[in-house]
């Protein structure tokens, strides 16, 4: 079936490697992960298309964000289309 799994985080991107570091010592397999720019909101909607431009670049193919689990449902970043805003309102039902 295939995919590809980004993480985004509102850790300090300064400590990216740790982060990752941390997420594989856990058993997190990940093939593209960012931090929280300096200075930057915690908005993440612009980081996870960035995620999806930046994973077509390294793999190839139009990646298509269709999942996103936060640790609160409120941190849920929105979809960037109508057929993920469906999906991601039946995700959230589950929280």
């Amino acid at each position: 079936m295939g995919g590809l799994v980004a993480v985004v985080t509102n850790r300090d991107a300064a400590g990216d490697a740790f982060t990752q570091k941390n997420l594989k010592a856990q058993g997190i397999w990940f093939d593209y992960e960012t931090g929280l720019p300096d200075g930057r909101p915690s908005e993440k909607a612009s980081r996870w298309k960035s995620a999806a431009q930046i994973l077509a670049r390294k793999f190839g193919g139009k990646p298509v964000p269709s999942i996103w689990v936060g640790d609160q449902v409120g941190h849920v970043t929105p979809p960037i289309d109508e057929r993920q805003a469906r999906g991601a309102w039946r995700l959230s039902r589950w929280a």
